[in-house]
């Protein structure tokens, strides 16, 4: 609780910052119904575990120590900004205006073996090799939450990531949805197999360059603090499947205790659900190759973006116009107080 004190000072703007006590007993008052998750398994973040790390060997030295507290804090701080600009987006997507902002991840496959049922546990089956399906979730925040499945002899790639992606487009469209207004951002984990690659940008690009969508934007949180919203639907869907499903022999068996958890799910801001089975992938390499054949490298390593924007030159071009009109504007009522 004291390194959350600890960023809520670096981060408040006022001049006179609260107390550990009073920062305490605010939080026991009013927010006495969060509760603190226990570890994750995940992997975490790198960066945070070799502050912490420097940070446990350097009680002796108290100058030193400090200095890996203050960069550990720093880091915290640059990955809570990240998670504001996707909660910011967020918000402005559940006001259903122009902004449409898709959150995509997949869950653990060691949830969704098949088949599932308890004669596994004989010691006849202790060796017996069981398929992992592959689950992917989609937050069409404002608008939807989908849930794709498929068998495990489906490859999970950029393939698969342009499938799920158009299927969320087109479903937005058949909503009512004016895609080609719209400013459409896919949120995702930051690893190039899925969502962070060139061909999920070729495909953005092309969406944006033919005019289906107005913007498109591909945003990536920090390696290790990328767990948002789309993971505690995960925790969710992990807990209905351990308690409510005894049984599943096949992947159909699955869609239809998926479709009972969304007939279930308590998220009034998307009102849509949808179940869909993917029983075979497209090609989009090979058509986004002929489409565009672009160049689309240099985007992985430690120093690699994590917010790639396309939009039409003339959209540039009429930002552009306006910021100068605007300009101009401003220099004209300054002159005669120059004058």
């Amino acid at each position: 609780m004291k390194e959350y004190w600890i960023q809520y000072k670096r981060q408040s703007q006022a001049e006179h910052k609260a107390s550990f006590p009073t920062f305490w007993r605010v939080w026991s008052s009013h927010y006495s119904f969060m509760r603190f998750r226990s570890t994750s398994s995940h992997a975490q973040c790198s960066e945070c575990v070799k502050h912490k790390a420097l940070i446990s060997s350097l009680a002796d030295h108290l100058n030193a120590r400090k200095v890996q507290q203050d960069l550990l804090y720093t880091h915290l701080q640059a990955q809570f900004r990240d998670r504001s600009c996707y909660w910011r987006m967020r918000g402005l997507a559940r006001a259903r205006g122009l902004d449409v902002v898709c959150i995509q991840d997949g869950i653990d496959q060691s949830k969704f073996i098949v088949p599932r049922t308890s004669l596994m546990r004989a010691k006849t089956f202790e060796g017996f090799m069981r398929p992992k399906l592959h689950l992917v979730g989609v937050i069409a925040h404002g608008r939807h939450v989908a849930f794709y499945i498929s068998e495990p002899n489906i490859p999970k790639d950029s393939n698969t990531s342009c499938e799920i992606l158009a299927d969320s487009l087109q479903r937005l469209a058949v909503a009512g949805v004016d895609l080609s207004a719209c400013r459409v951002t896919l949120q995702a984990d930051n690893t190039c197999r899925e969502v962070k690659n060139g061909i999920l940008m070729r495909y953005v690009a092309s969406l944006v360059s033919d005019g289906v969508i107005g913007s498109g934007r591909l945003s990536f949180l920090r390696t290790g603090h990328s767990h948002e919203d789309i993971d505690q639907l995960f925790g969710r869907v992990a807990s209905f499947i351990k308690l409510k499903v005894r049984t599943a022999l096949t992947s159909s068996d699955f869609v239809h205790a998926l479709e009972e958890f969304t007939r279930q799910l308590d998220r009034p801001f998307e009102p849509q659900r949808f179940v869909v089975k993917l029983d075979s992938i497209r090609d989009w390499r090979g058509w986004l190759s002929e489409a565009m054949p672009v160049s689309l490298k240099g985007i992985g390593g430690p120093g690699a973006p994590h917010v790639m924007h396309f939009c039409r030159r003339v959209d540039a071009g009429l930002l552009l116009q306006r910021e100068a009109t605007m300009f101009e504007l401003r220099l004209a009522l300054v002159r005669p107080l120059c004058a």
